[in-house]
């Protein structure tokens, strides 16, 4: 089954922000209990490694995506597999933190 989370961003989000996001994410990670591999929340960056098979969920605060476009398409493939909660919850709090987020509804 191959199910994937996607969100559009602009190429930068504020310093700020991003780190009090950062911080929320890993909070919510955390209360999730031991469904993570890996995870790192940095001012710069919020990782969280996939279950076997899936792909990093990745927010950079400054994307490496290409495109020309005012908002940039990203996406994390997870399958559903328990992790996927948490970059749910990961990307509620990205849309919470930088309303100018767009995440369409899944399929």
């Amino acid at each position: 089954m191959v199910y994937t989370r996607c969100w559009f961003r602009p190429k930068e989000l504020d310093a700020e922000k991003f780190r009090l996001f950062a911080e929320a994410c890993q909070t919510a990670a955390a209360q999730m209990g031991d469904i993570l591999n890996s995870a790192t929340f940095t001012p710069e960056d919020v990782s969280i490694e996939g279950s076997p098979g899936c792909e990093t969920f990745t927010i950079d605060r400054i994307s490496i995506s290409e495109g020309q476009e005012e908002l940039l398409f990203e996406f994390c493939r997870t399958e559903l597999l328990p992790y996927d909660a948490v970059v749910e919850r990961c990307l509620n709090l990205l849309k919470e933190y930088f309303p100018e987020v767009d995440i369409p509804m899944p399929d």
